[in-house]
Formats: C-alpha cells, structure tokens, sequence
C-alpha cells in the first residue's frame, strides 16, 4: 500500500535541446550530477512533465541519490506534431539528450502506454541498461486491440474534449490521498493535451504506433528487469505483464498488487525507487 503521502512540490522545469533536424527536444532533468540517472517513460498522452506526478516521493528519490530525465514526445506538451514518425525518433531524442547531459549508463522506467518506447531504446543501447523497470507498461502490438485501454483509446474525442478527466480514477483509489496529486494530474492533462487539434492527431498517432508491432526481442539485455502491476488492471491486464516475460527472458521480477489497478505505478512508487537503487549498486 501506499507510504505516508507527501505534499506535490513544484513541478520541475521543462528544458529545451536544440537537436537540429528535426528540431527542439524538450525534456525534464531532476539535475543531480553524479546521482545514478534513470530515463522515465510517461503514459499514453502525456508531456515530459508528467514525470513530477511521481515527486510525492521526492524526498526518497533524493536521499536513494537518483536523477530522473524525460523527454517529451511527437505533439504532446509544447512538442510540436510531425507525421509518419515511428519509434525511431523518440528513441533518437532520449539518446540526444543523455549525450547532452553525458549520461553514459541509466535505468529506464515505463509508465502505461510509456512500455513500447522503453522496449525500443533498450533495444537500441543494450549494453548501456542498468535495469528495467515497467509498472502497469502496455506490451503494445495486438494486445493492445484488446478490452478496456482500446474503447479508451479510441474515443479520441472524448479524451481533447476532456484532457483533465483523462487522469480521473475512481473514488476508491488511494492516490486521491497524496496531497495535491489529482490537482498536479490535471494540470498535466491540460499542458499535455491542451491543444484540440494537435492533441487530436498525437493522440491517434501514438495510439496507431503503439498498436502497430510487437515487443522486440529483449532476451540478450543483460539488465534485470522488474514488472509491477495491478491485479484489477482493466486496461493494461496481467497478460501483457506475461508478454514483457516472454520478450525479456529469465532475470524479470513480476510483482502483482491484487488490491491495485491502473494506479499501481503511484501507488507502488517507493517499492520501484527501492528497486532502481538497489540495481544502481550491484
């Protein structure tokens, strides 16, 4: 269950990369030199800044001595929408930005609809993965057709219609007891999606490439890797969970929270900080 609830601090700063071709990168940095660096993955929708939904646990970050980067993606945020883009040039952007920082070898953690885009820069850059962290992370591909997330998905409408209400959960769940988090989650949705038109053609571009392949073969990373999920996870259920197994081998850690749903990531925070800086030492 959740730990005794920090108050929201400030939203950390988005920054800006001049990467050339194709343009601006804009990125948060937690910005502790020498602190072990982890690359966030945000869900579905979501600009770099989604990253601070998770600074309850600020404090814990800070004294684990972990530095969280994340890269905002193709129309979402202040990131303007280039068509026909696919995993390669998100990829490319994280790359881009760990150079500019001189981040050699990092963490990854994978949020949600956060989960394909891991998988391919883990791909990418084997060799330079300290550990793999994926909570409630969408395996994509045909899987991702399936129940809940799909009739979500693809009521596009009602989700530019109403970008705040795209981060409601239910009543019961427990995140409504971090102090000032549905506050924080909103303004999140009203920076990420707050464009109609623009969040309109992101959305269905993120929502087609996600669905368009299946995971990559993981199964040479040498990193180990942790799953975290919701046993009443309606829109990203267990199977996708045994997916990620499938495509990454042996070292998987599978840690299933029957009382959580699409809220284990917040609500097992501290449980996946723990994880990453006990990866960081050995």
């Amino acid at each position: 269950m959740l730990a005794t609830p920090e108050r929201m601090g400030d939203l950390h700063p988005i920054r800006v990369l001049d990467m050339g071709v194709p343009g601006s990168v804009r990125y948060v940095d937690t910005g502790e030199p020498g602190w072990h660096p982890v690359v966030f993955f945000g869900g579905v929708g979501t600009s770099a800044g989604a990253f601070s939904l998770t600074e309850f646990a600020r404090a814990l970050r800070e004294m684990l001595g972990l530095r969280f980067v994340s890269v905002e993606r193709n129309g979402f945020g202040d990131t303007r929408f280039m068509s026909g883009l696919g995993f390669a040039q998100p990829v490319n952007d994280v790359l881009g930005v760990l150079e500019a920082l001189g981040v050699e070898r990092f963490s990854v953690v994978a949020i949600s609809g956060g989960g394909p885009y891991a998988a391919r820069l883990v791909a990418r850059v084997p060799e330079r993965i300290v550990s793999i962290h994926l909570a409630a992370a969408t395996s994509g591909g045909e899987l991702l057709h399936r129940g809940a997330a799909a009739a979500m998905l693809a009521d596009l409408e009602a989700i530019v219609a109403d970008p705040e209400g795209f981060w409601d959960y239910p009543p019961e769940s427990a995140v409504r007891l971090i102090p000032g988090f549905i506050e924080a989650s909103r303004r999140e949705g009203r920076h990420a999606l707050g464009e109609p038109g623009r969040a309109r053609q992101a959305l269905r571009h993120e929502f087609t490439l996600l669905c368009s392949e299946a995971l990559p073969d993981l199964r040479s990373v040498p990193a180990p890797a942790f799953l975290y999920w919701g046993g009443r996870d309606d829109l990203v259920p267990l199977e996708q969970a045994r997916a990620w197994q499938a495509a990454l081998g042996s070292d998987v850690t599978l840690r299933v929270h029957p009382d959580s749903g699409h809220d284990v990531q917040y609500l097992h925070w501290h449980e996946i900080l723990t994880d990453i800086a006990g990866s960081a030492v050995t």
